[in-house]
């Protein structure tokens, strides 16, 4: 009898272990993912946005307009459109943005971005 009990409790503790294990496993995942969807750009609250400047990129095949950072940097973003704004090859911007990861470009000259604001220069 008591072997029987020694098992039983044996096969809860590790049950028990197994899914506290796997439950804190897919915590860290998800987490992790999350950050990894959305790298916001880091900017002081009174600071506009980083600058860049618009450029056609209508020449390349997939492309459209891009943003280039003062670092060289491109973007591409995927709602500029929604966005009160003249666009003019050349015109300077600050413009505020969340890289959006996983998402496919046919382009593929920069970082695909969501715009989170963008006003001139």
């Amino acid at each position: 009898m008591e072997r029987k009990s020694i098992i039983k409790t044996l096969f809860a503790v590790v049950s028990l272990a197994l899914l506290a294990s796997a439950f804190t496993s897919c915590k860290a995942k998800k987490e992790a993912k999350k950050e990894d969807t959305q790298e916001q750009t880091a900017l002081p609250k009174e600071q506009p946005g980083v600058d860049g400047v618009l450029k056609n990129m209508a020449g390349l095949d997939g492309c459209k307009w891009m943003i280039e950072l003062a670092n060289g940097d491109k973007l591409q973003p995927t709602n500029l459109a929604a966005f009160d704004i003249t666009l003019v090859d050349g015109k300077k911007v600050f413009v505020d943005y969340v890289v959006q990861t996983g998402v496919m470009s046919t382009c593929m000259a920069g970082k695909v971005v969501k715009i989170v604001a963008i006003k001139e220069r």
